[in-house]
């Protein structure tokens, strides 16, 4: 019966947790597809390109679709049990809920673990593919497409107007195109009555016939150009001119030039880059002290107190011949002048030790935050699963409607805090541990709590139960004033 038992609670949350798992990264999909729609659109790119970009893409919104689903299938799931009465015939035959949790919560645990290899070593380099494959479609120009009546200006140095084409896509009336020779500046007119225009088989070299034609020439070259402004206009029955499209065509750029970015990095690459920056703070703190101290060393042998910097602002500001004892008055000014050089050097050399150490805690912080969640998620999926199921036992509602409201709200709710807290801890307001396990702490305890409630059968969301309550304060009230006016 058990065994049984156990495959009816399986059977129950698997199909709502692929059916909400697939609704919710269709959704996120579609708005990155919105987001980036119109570098997308218009450029010609091969089917498979785009299907490569959203297969990568949906692999990196995993952490952001997985908590959802666990939210909402679990609530759909133990909230269609217990509208029919399946969670209360359970209970009745001596079963407690957390062991109707468990055989579902396996499952979760594996989920988690494997979500946790997921996240570390499958996202990093699907992002790292997905972010240099979406640079590169951003970059690449759009395709070749002149329409009517309209510049087309991709082609570097021309600018092409076609009045009219016919239906051949071929045939073509009033053509005009501007050249410009960046390297000496010079500008030339062809315009043409009529000519055809027609692509290579292989479709990088547009060909145009241009027919009944005029061509202008500025004479740039000539001594006096600036003077007279010589051109010369040729007329012509025949021209054929080729242009290269390859200029079109996408790039791919070189994907180690992403490689550095904290999310494209596994643990094991982030320990190490945190490690790194670590010493590189170290390591530049110890070239400060030990470079100050070779100007500390050179002033005392000339028995000024650089170590005392008020003394030092003195000797500036008030050059008094007591300060410097034993220096030679002629020295006077060398020594102000040196003293000048160093003070403001050492302030050169801690500025910019202090803009390193800077850039360094920052992308160190990066680093550990990083590290940090990767090893939440795992555990917050787990804390949502506690959450949704004993809930959806208490509010008794199956289907997409009540548990859908309620797991975006909680969603959003957990978003929020992530962020927050996120922000918190790499601004320092907050340590690294408090900020990124902000969500983990606030939800671990209604978790408890929910699951608490559910395991005693109680009418947390009872709405007769709160009726009843409501009904009883304002009994109290209208008590309180009756015998206030007596």
């Amino acid at each position: 019966m058990i065994k049984k038992l156990h495959k009816r609670l399986i059977v129950a949350f698997i199909g709502p947790f692929l059916a909400s798992f697939a609704i919710t990264m269709f959704l996120f999909l579609m708005q990155f597809i919105w987001l980036y729609i119109d570098d997308l659109v218009g450029k010609g790119l091969d089917t498979w390109i785009i299907v490569k970009l959203l297969a990568l893409t949906t692999a990196t919104l995993v952490p952001m679709a997985l908590p959802l689903a666990v939210l909402l299938s679990a609530l759909m799931a133990y909230g269609n049990l217990a509208e029919h009465f399946e969670i209360v015939a359970i209970k009745s035959s001596g079963i407690s809920l957390m062991k109707t949790l468990w055989p579902n919560l396996l499952l979760i645990v594996f989920l988690a673990i494997g979500s946790f290899f997921f996240v570390n070593n499958v996202i990093p380099k699907a992002m790292l593919e997905s972010k240099s494959l979406l640079w590169d479609v951003r970059q690449k120009k759009p395709a070749f497409n002149i329409e009517e009546g309209i510049f087309y200006n991709e082609i570097d140095g021309y600018s092409i107007k076609i009045a009219k084409k016919e239906e051949d896509n071929e045939t073509i009336h009033d053509v005009i195109i501007y050249e410009q020779k960046r390297q000496t500046e010079q500008i030339n007119v062809i315009r043409a009555k009529k000519g055809r225009m027609f692509l290579s088989e292989n479709k990088r070299v547009l060909h145009f016939n241009l027919f009944d034609g005029v061509r202008y020439q500025e004479m740039t070259d000539e001594k006096n150009y600036y003077k007279n402004y010589p051109s010369n206009i040729t007329s012509f029955e025949k021209q054929e001119m080729s242009f290269d499209l390859s200029a079109l065509d996408m790039k791919n750029t070189d994907k180690e030039l992403f490689k550095s970015d904290y999310r494209m990095m596994s643990l094991t690459n982030l320990k190490e880059n945190k490690d790194s920056m670590t010493r590189k703070i170290l390591k530049r703190n110890t070239y400060q002290r030990d470079y100050l101290k070779s100007y500390y060393k050179q002033m005392d042998s000339n028995q000024i107190r650089v170590h005392d910097s008020a003394f030092l602002e003195e000797i500036i500001a008030q050059p008094d011949q007591d300060l410097l004892v034993g220096v030679d008055s002629q020295e006077v000014s060398s020594l102000l002048i040196t003293l000048k050089n160093t003070l403001g050097m050492q302030r050169d050399i801690c500025e910019n030790t202090i803009q390193s150490n800077e850039d360094y805690l920052r992308n160190r912080t990066l680093y550990i935050s990083e590290i940090h969640k990767k090893i939440t998620l795992p555990i917050l999926i787990i804390i949502l699963f506690f959450m949704a199921a004993p809930l959806g036992t208490i509010i008794r509602k199956g289907g997409l409607g009540m548990p859908l409201v309620i797991s975006v709200v909680m969603f959003i709710v957990y978003y929020v805090i992530s962020l927050s807290g996120e922000k918190m801890a790499k601004e320092g307001v907050w340590s690294m541990g408090i900020g990124m396990w902000l969500a983990n702490i606030v939800f671990l305890p209604i978790a408890v709590f929910i699951t608490y409630k559910a395991s005693i059968d109680s009418g947390l969301f009872d709405s007769d139960r709160y009726r009843k309550g409501i009904r009883r304060i304002k009994s109290l009230f209208k008590r309180a004033e009756s015998t206030s006016a007596q």
